[in-house]
């Protein structure tokens, strides 16, 4: 599987067609359904009786946009095995931008992204103002913050989103599992549960490497997005693995036993650096 994706990769061919007509529709109908559901959060965050509460609200806030823009973007979503209870830190792996839309529609969660994600224009204002984390890339003391955020959305009972590789990748090795960010669920005896994501597309012209998955230096969001909602039957395949209890584990041990069970979902080696995925 893996030569066969390597392979795929180096290979020129033939790039499959992606209509510009679909691609507007789409954003169309994903922006305008945005702005709505902007408009009615602002309005339920009002509501909230305490900051549990609100946390509440925020996740199922979440979900139901996540399942919306699934709904306007074409994607399908289909799952193995059963969601886990709220609480726990959801751990999967991370290929594209659209694994956020496939995984927020299956359960209400919050998510952790990188802190530049807050500076983008439209989506940065959805993601801050439904009380997702950003993490920052260097400061120490920031990213002690994030994990503090995380640990207290965790007490409250809702579940956390990270894609622990860090970033996302051509989904033909897994990348090594950042052990920080599964301490929060050892402060607070939460579960980890890994996840796999495999994204199938609808016609075999369409490059997974290159057309939904969004982790090289050249790809541009927005050219990137526009093309890949271009595309008809796209579908995120999301498999659920048994949670791993984080009693008697330091963070190191929590996050190789992530690693190993989303590996071995997914069949794919574990890279020893980032650079090992190009």
């Amino acid at each position: 599987m893996e030569s066969e994706l390597g392979a795929a990769a180096a290979a020129p061919s033939k790039r499959a067609r992606s209509s510009a007509l679909r691609a507007a529709w789409r954003v169309s109908l994903v922006f305008l359904g945005s702005c709505t559901f902007l408009l009615v959060w602002i309005v339920v965050k009002s509501t909230a009786r305490s900051k549990e509460h609100l946390y509440e609200l925020a996740a199922r806030w979440t979900g139901h946009w996540a399942r919306y823009c699934c709904w306007a973007a074409g994607f399908r979503v289909s799952v193995v095995g059963t969601p886990p209870p709220n609480g726990v830190l959801i751990a999967p792996n991370h290929l594209s931008y659209a694994d956020v839309l496939a995984m927020g529609s299956l359960l209400p969660c919050f998510f952790v992204a990188k802190l530049d994600v807050e500076s983008w224009p439209f989506i940065g204002t959805l993601f801050t103002i439904s009380h997702n984390i950003g993490v920052p890339r260097t400061r120490v003391k920031a990213l002690v913050e994030a994990t503090t955020q995380i640990a207290d959305r965790l007490r409250a009972k809702q579940s956390v989103c990270v894609f622990l590789e860090g970033t996302s990748s051509g989904g033909n090795r897994l990348l090594p599992f950042y052990p920080p960010l599964v301490q929060p669920a050892i402060d607070v005896g939460a579960q980890v549960c890994p996840v796999a994501i495999r994204w199938t597309p609808g016609d075999p012209a369409i490059d997974i490497v290159e057309d939904i998955a969004y982790w090289r230096e050249e790809h541009t969001f927005g050219p990137h997005a526009w093309r890949l909602l271009g595309f008809s039957g796209i579908r995120a395949d999301i498999q659920f693995g048994e949670p791993i209890t984080s009693e008697g584990h330091t963070r190191k041990t929590l996050a190789a036993a992530t690693q190993d069970a989303v590996s071995n979902m997914l069949g794919l080696p574990i890279a020893h650096t980032a650079s090992d995925q190009r």
